[in-house]
């Protein structure tokens, strides 16, 4: 069974965006390079946060603080 990425985005009330993708690591991993050295990195476009459970990946991306990207991985059921 062939597994895709799945993306949303969301506006926050402060107007940015935050987009999260899941699905495969391998595949979400391509979508942010940096997301495969480390669990965050930071850019001219904004920051990211990785979190890997198996074989999957759960990535969001932002123009917010890390911390407030962590956060909202945080509250993500890890099943």
């Amino acid at each position: 069974v062939e597994s895709s990425v799945v993306a949303v985005e969301q506006q926050l009330t402060s107007g940015e965006l935050v987009r999260t993708f899941a699905g495969p690591a391998q595949q979400v991993a391509a979508l942010d390079r940096s997301a495969v050295g480390s669990s965050t990195s930071s850019g001219a476009d904004g920051n990211s946060m990785a979190l890997r459970i198996g074989n999957r990946m759960l990535l969001m991306t932002g123009r917010i603080p890390p911390d407030s990207l962590r956060a909202l991985l945080a509250r993500i059921p890890s099943q």
